[in-house]
């Protein structure tokens, strides 16, 4: 076996006093951290412009199809349907609106139904006194 190549033990020891070196001058391994910090700020930065490029992408898309009116036509269509819904809401509104008009008409029949059933009891309980 050959003895080990001074060179290569010098920097190997070499390597070992920079780290030595670099700990002692950044204990706390905030350089390390700012490194890390700016590398995900890089790749968070990434994303979002491929978000946004995808967005503008997607956005260009649809604005050509309305522009031929692909879209258009859906839209007519599914604005004249709401159209549709809406008036068959207000006449079910109506409808509602009936049956409450209704419901008071009956709150007012009852007190006036006892009234004229307790008359009516009277009525015959005289009758029969008399006959």
């Amino acid at each position: 076996m050959s003895a080990p190549d001074s060179n290569s033990g010098h920097a190997h020891d070499s390597a070992q006093n920079e780290g030595a070196a670099e700990g002692t001058r950044d204990p706390f391994g905030i350089d390390r951290l700012s490194v890390d910090y700016d590398y995900l700020l890089y790749r968070i930065q990434d994303h979002v412009t491929s978000i946004q490029l995808s967005t503008t992408e997607i956005c260009r898309q649809q604005n050509q199809l309305v522009e031929q009116g692909i879209i258009g036509d859906a839209i007519d269509i599914n604005i004249e349907e709401m159209r549709r819904i809406l008036q068959k809401c207000e006449e079910l509104e109506t409808h509602f609106d009936m049956l409450d008009q209704i419901d008071s008409i009956v709150q007012t029949f009852r007190p006036r139904l006892d009234d004229i059933v307790r008359e009516h009891r009277e009525l015959t309980r005289n009758t029969e006194r008399r006959i």
